[in-house]
C-alpha cells in the first residue's frame, strides 16, 4: 500500500486510445506492506534516500475490452537513475467520476541495478512481479 501516488491522466472514455499521456508518480518513501521490519528493509534494499520515486510515464493505451474494463498501457517506467520502455496491462471497474484500476507487470532486478535480497537461506528471485491496485477520481473542468 502506498499514501504516497499522485498523477494525472486525461482519459476520452468514449475513444480510450486517444489518450497522449499522462503521469504517475509513487514515492517509495511512503511504502508500507503491514509489515514495519519489512519496509525499512526494502526502503533500505530499494535506497529510497537516493532514488525517493518512481514514475510511469503513460504515452498510449490499447483496449483490450469495455465490458469488463481491460486496456493495455503503454509508456517509460523510471526508476533509480534509469528509464524503460514497459507495457502493462490494466483491469478495472469505472462509473461517471471515478476509476478502480487493477495491475501487475515483471521487473527483473538485476536490469535495474539491483541485487536480489538474501535473507539467511531464503533468496528473491531476480524476476518478480509488481502489482498496482490505484483508485482515481475525476477532477472538474
Amino acid at each position: 500500500m502506498f499514501g504516497g501516488v499522485v498523477g494525472d491522466l486525461s482519459v476520452n472514455w468514449t475513444q480510450p486510445e486517444s489518450t497522449t499521456g499522462g503521469t504517475v508518480t509513487v514515492d517509495l518513501d511512503q511504502l508500507s506492506s503491514g509489515g514495519r521490519v519489512r519496509d525499512w528493509n526494502i526502503r533500505r534494499h530499494l535506497d529510497v534516500k537516493k532514488w525517493p520515486r518512481a514514475t510511469f510515464e503513460v504515452e498510449s493505451v490499447s483496449v483490450v475490452s469495455r465490458e469488463p474494463w481491460a486496456a493495455n498501457l503503454h509508456g517509460t517506467l523510471g526508476f533509480r537513475d534509469q528509464r524503460k520502455r514497459v507495457s502493462v496491462t490494466a483491469t478495472g471497474k469505472r462509473n461517471e467520476t471515478n476509476l478502480e484500476v487493477q495491475a501487475e507487470f515483471q521487473l527483473c532486478l538485476p536490469e535495474w541495478g539491483l541485487k536480489p535480497p538474501r535473507f539467511l537461506v531464503f533468496k528473491v528471485d531476480d524476476m518478480v512481479s509488481v502489482h498496482v491496485h490505484l483508485y482515481a477520481s475525476a477532477r472538474g473542468c
